[in-house]
């Protein structure tokens, strides 16, 4: 059995559920009270590497409890180098007669002997709170803990009060990968944090205090690669600075569809400043900042924008979008989405930047799109590849219909390397006809014009964010 769950894991078979894990351990203790005793037990003669490499898949509360099935397993869950504590397992929140305080209590007695009598070398941790309201100064002990043992990887969530900042302690020099969640205040003080060796920050749902906190923690990553910023709240920030000359990959998407969310960020006030010499990748998902200011992004490759303007009045719209354009000119591959398009449309009588390098553009329709396509396309002179992943349909409820304004002169880009064309959507419309014919007639290198049937609006934004 315990060969059978190592497998569904390994091939990514869905584990997540409490309901499953329950389903293995019970299978897993039936399955050895049922053991025929004239046949050797070959699961408890494999070695302790093995055996707690594959605990290390239950969740913390699971692998300890495999210690009653026999002398041999008695101890094992103490080498498991991998720790996954969760407070949900503990509680039984639709049970009236629950004791809520007496599981809490229970909870924080079991983290403290498992962290106390485990003798690995802890390698990762996940340390969700979510359900028990566990005291801040609780699970920073715990860090601690852990820090000391020179855990490399923390998968922290815990919600905690408004009004609480958390100030983290000094000792994660070992760490690598950090996840930060959920719904509480973030301070970080100046020169307080250092993470010499992190390469992986992921902040979900947690706010800023400050200005100063968000630049204290990105700038204290010496050697960061990857940083997700998901649905965090910024509305006590004027300037989201991120200063870091490592960053490879960062992902930035702040409450967008939730106009109920507290981190919702449709009214905040903020720009928007980037200064990453390495950074390949960005992924921005956002309503329209105050502004933006990109410095030194000369690596920079791939880039997708889904920004929209909400109810707010924004001022110095075409300012703005020509900053955020102006910062990613030297970029190869950019997609844009629906509401994107309908941003660019208020650039005004600015002229885009010119995209000498980009090479793949995909695009969303909508009204706007007939009149600012021929604009990019006359801005990429390099562009081999145009890929329309909203469709050319009318969908009903969109942002209007697809019209083809042809541009006064030919793009370069058609007359000499524009070789695909994708449309997700093609509905065989006047406009899509009018459009395909004109590059037709005009793409001396066009290799490949590929379309998919006209989708219902859902279906297309779902593939198109796949």
């Amino acid at each position: 059995i315990l060969c059978t769950f190592f497998f569904m894991k390994c091939f990514a078979f869905p584990m997540d559920s409490v309901e499953t894990s329950d389903f293995l351990v019970d299978k897993l203790n039936k399955g050895f009270q049922n053991l025929n005793l004239n046949h050797k037990d070959r699961i408890s003669m494999l070695p302790d590497s093995i055996l707690s490499h594959i605990l290390s898949y239950l969740p913390s509360k699971h692998a300890v409890a495999t210690s009653i099935l026999s002398t041999r397993w008695r101890y094992l869950w103490t080498f498991i180098n991998v720790l996954d504590f969760d407070d949900s397992l503990f509680l039984c929140p639709y049970d009236p007669n629950t004791d809520k305080l007496s599981q809490k209590i229970s909870f924080i007695n079991f983290v403290h002997t498992v962290l106390t009598l485990n003798v690995s070398a802890v390698e990762k941790c996940s340390l969700k709170c979510s359900k028990s309201n566990i005291d801040v100064f609780q699970v920073r002990a715990w860090v601690s803990i852990l820090l000391l043992r020179g855990v490399q990887e923390i998968d922290l969530c815990f919600p905690s009060s408004r009004n609480l900042s958390v100030e983290f302690v000094h000792g994660f020099y070992n760490l690598v990968h950090l996840k930060l969640g959920k719904r509480f205040v973030l301070n970080v003080p100046k020169s307080s944090v250092l993470f010499p060796n992190l390469k992986t920050l992921y902040l979900d749902s947690i706010e800023f205090r400050d200005n100063a906190s968000a630049e204290n923690l990105f700038g204290s990553c010496l050697v960061l690669e990857e940083l997700y910023v998901e649905d965090c709240g910024f509305r006590n920030l004027k300037v989201f600075k991120v200063n870091n000359h490592s960053l490879k990959y960062m992902r930035m998407k702040c409450s967008f569809e939730n106009e109920n969310d507290e981190y919702n960020t449709e009214f905040c006030e903020y720009k928007v400043v980037i200064n990453a010499p390495k950074l390949e990748h960005l992924e921005y998902v956002d309503y329209l900042a105050e502004g933006y200011s990109f410095k030194n992004l000369h690596l920079l490759q791939q880039v997708y924008i889904d920004v929209a303007f909400g109810r707010r009045t924004r001022r110095n719209v075409s300012k703005c979008v020509d900053e955020l354009l102006k910062g990613i000119c030297n970029i190869r591959v950019l997609q844009i989405t629906t509401y994107t398009m309908e941003v660019f449309s208020y650039f005004g009588g600015c002229e885009l930047p010119k995209f000498c390098n980009l090479t793949q553009l995909a695009v969303a329709t909508n009204k706007y799109c007939g009149h600012l396509l021929p604009n990019l396309l006359d801005k990429s002179p390099c562009l081999e590849s145009l890929i329309i992943h909203e469709g050319l349909a009318r969908f009903e409820g969109s942002l209007g219909d697809f019209e083809w304004k042809p541009p006064p002169c030919v793009p370069e880009c058609i007359l000499n390397c524009l070789k695909k064309i994708d449309i997700w959507g093609f509905n065989g419309g006047d406009e899509v006809m009018n459009f395909i014919i004109y590059i037709m007639k005009r793409a001396e290198f066009l290799e490949e014009i590929s379309t998919s049937p006209c989708m219902f609006d859902s279906e297309v934004i779902s593939s198109s964010h796949n």
